[in-house]
């Protein structure tokens, strides 16, 4: 897929899709018997990401979402899968990241707005 973000367009996106307010939806979980607090699922991510850049193409949506796996941002819950992925995975926000990039959010938000407020 050929799609690129400039840096300060995936910092963007970086701290859109960690915010609590209106980032990705995280919420608590159960896999294999465990309850995993606060991660998310691959295919909503993509969602998200297409509805925050105005894609229609979710090919690209997957690749600023493996762009943002790259940087560092989340990772599978166990680890196991090394790449992003547009399916049923759990992903979790690594750890501290989801705060750092929260609190640039909210700062964005006071001087943009929120984008889902009329």
């Amino acid at each position: 897929v050929d799609f690129t973000l400039s840096e300060m367009e995936l910092e963007q996106l970086e701290a859109a899709f960690s915010s609590p307010l209106i980032g990705v939806r995280a919420r608590d979980h159960v896999y294999r018997m465990a309850l995993h607090k606060g991660v998310f699922i691959g295919k909503e991510a993509v969602d998200w990401i297409m509805f925050y850049l105005k894609l229609e193409d979710r090919l690209k949506a997957w690749k600023a979402g493996h762009f943002l796996m790259e940087r560092g941002l989340f990772e599978h819950i166990t680890r196991s899968h090394k790449t992003f992925r547009d399916q049923d995975l759990f992903y979790k926000f690594s750890p501290g990241r989801r705060t750092e990039f929260a609190l640039v959010s909210e700062k964005c938000l006071s001087v943009i707005g929120d984008p889902f407020v009329a």
